[in-house]
């Protein structure tokens, strides 16, 4: 997740299109929500579930933070370009961050279509690209 950011502020930095940005990670998401095989998404829920763990270190929700920041930086970038709609910022990264947890954790749980993800992040685009 720390090289996603400075691989978002790099290409900020060098002015690449946001929509580019977000089609190339987007790609990479779909793949990752689609390999069920390789989600450590229970053991990590299940690791920080324990209360010993979630009361005395917060790396989670550190991580989850960063993330916000790094999301919210391409989402603001695309806004200002005139590339993305001017939407709720934080509502979008809540979508982006829970769908793609949320296929991942649940394709461990169940059998989910490897349309599903494609899907998901179509109509994430639809809402976020002008």
């Amino acid at each position: 997740m720390y090289q996603q950011a400075d691989e978002f502020a790099e290409k900020i930095r060098q002015g690449i299109s946001a929509v580019q940005i977000l089609e190339e990670v987007f790609r990479r998401y779909e793949t990752e929500m689609a390999d069920s095989k390789h989600s450590l998404s229970i053991a990590i829920y299940e690791y920080f579930t324990n209360p010993e763990v979630s009361e005395s270190n917060r790396p989670l929700f550190v991580q989850y933070e960063h993330s916000k920041k790094m999301w919210k930086e391409l989402l603001n970038y695309g806004i200002q370009r005139g590339e993305f709609q001017n939407v709720d910022t934080d509502a979008v990264f809540e979508l982006i961050i829970y769908a793609y947890q949320g296929v991942r954790m649940y394709s461990r749980l169940i059998s989910i279509s490897t349309e599903v993800p494609g899907r998901m992040l179509r109509q994430i685009k639809s809402i976020l690209i002008k």
